[in-house]
């Protein structure tokens, strides 16, 4: 198997990442090359171990923050309606409550990855005929554990 990535330094001694697959070629913006190599190995593994890697940051994610599991999608369209002011809040007030939301309003929103959400509304393009574009544009957002700390 073709390695996909491929570490090396340009004349001004900084470290880069080229992706063999797409021909983008990353600064890891370091000169040291043991933090370069540690970069590095980092996103090989990431490419080579994507699901093992979204099980681990869900752990980080409910060490960081217990919630994170229990949330559910009405708590981050009552934080983005906080958001907003005058006319605008009361349309989102009025939007949240709108039940076409119903289908995931009670749903863990736990950062499944177009699993459980997906199959839940039928597909984005159902869900899109059902909510106004800006709410359902907002939830296609990652929304994992957002809530309660800087994003």
């Amino acid at each position: 198997m073709k390695q996909r990535f491929r570490l090396y330094r340009r004349n001004g001694g900084v470290y880069y990442i080229h992706d063999s697959e797409t021909g983008k070629q990353t600064s890891l913006g370091t000169r040291d090359r043991a933090e370069a190599t540690a970069l590095f190995v980092a996103r090989t593994q990431a490419h080579r171990q994507a699901h093992l890697n979204l099980q681990l940051a869900r752990a980080y994610l409910a060490a960081t923050d217990p919630m994170v599991a229990k949330r559910t999608w009405q708590v981050p369209m009552e934080e983005l309606a906080k958001t907003k002011r005058g006319a605008t809040y009361e349309r989102w007030q009025y939007v949240v409550k709108d039940k076409a939301f119903d289908l995931i309003r009670k749903l863990a929103n736990s950062g499944d990855p177009g699993g459980a959400f997906s199959s839940r509304v039928g597909g984005w393009d159902r869900f899109d005929q059902r909510v106004p574009a800006p709410q359902s544009t907002t939830l296609r957002w990652t929304w994992v554990g957002c809530l309660g700390r800087s994003s």
